[in-house]
């Protein structure tokens, strides 16, 4: 079967310039009432991102890390677990 690319249009002038959809279709665009949607959408990756940051760590079993008897895999998860909770803090400020 072929398709001919012809067959198909591509122009977007037919969408609703106003749609507060157009931004993402999971966050409503609330510049209509003084809000960002590139605000809102920011909001919800860093939250999104925090999650998954508090998955990895619940996950992870530091407690066993930090106790192994290898200093090098100690020093690792030490280090894992700091970066990991500084990335926490930095995204939460935002």
């Amino acid at each position: 079967m072929v398709i001919d690319i012809a067959d198909f249009s591509f122009t977007h002038d037919k969408a609703p310039k106003e749609s507060p959809q157009w931004i993402n279709a999971y966050l409503p665009d609330r510049s209509y009432k003084g809000g960002s949607a590139l605000e809102d959408l920011i909001k919800h990756l860093v939250s999104d991102f925090v999650v998954k940051l508090n998955d990895i760590e619940t996950k992870t079993n530091f407690d066993y890390l930090f106790n192994m008897s290898d200093p090098e895999i100690r020093e690792e998860a030490l280090v894992l677990f700091q970066e990991i909770e500084g990335l926490k803090k930095i995204l939460q400020e935002l």
